[in-house]
């Protein structure tokens, strides 16, 4: 029985790898609702209830996020709970870029506040529900 050799392999005919096949079908995106929030904590660690968000594009323009607490579709019950504020659903997808939107968000509770950047984006071709491609799911007043 011959062993191999690694010159007799490199010697081997190759063939280009050609494309991978595009996808032309319709697209078929789920019922289901999407919704990126931010969970906002008190320097103690509670619930912020009570806090006040504003959101801004990375260009200075002003981003009007879905109502707080409100449920994203008739007969439907609002998620997260206290302390969770949406920041984008599927509702405002259109508005949103695939590869992904800068929103700067101030958050406000009394006394306290604090700054984060949460970068959302409708990804795929279908661009089917918005998601969070990066940044904290959670801030903590200071």
């Amino acid at each position: 029985m011959a062993a191999w050799s690694t010159s007799a392999a490199a010697q081997l005919p190759t063939k280009p790898l050609a494309p991978p096949p595009q996808d032309t079908g319709a697209c078929m995106c789920t019922m289901s609702f999407a919704l990126v929030d931010l969970e906002v904590r008190r320097p103690d660690g509670t619930p912020a209830t009570d806090a006040r968000l504003e959101i801004r594009r990375a260009d200075g323009t002003r981003f009007n996020p879905p109502k707080a607490g409100a449920a994203p579709v008739e007969g439907t019950v609002s998620l997260g709970g206290a302390g969770h504020y949406p920041l984008v659903d599927d509702g405002s997808k259109a508005s949103i870029r695939a590869l992904g939107e800068v929103l700067h968000v101030e958050v406000r509770e009394g006394k306290f506040k604090a700054s984060v950047r949460v970068t959302v984006g409708v990804p795929g071709r279908c661009r089917c529900h918005v998601q969070r491609l990066a940044g904290p799911s959670v801030v903590t007043l200071k």
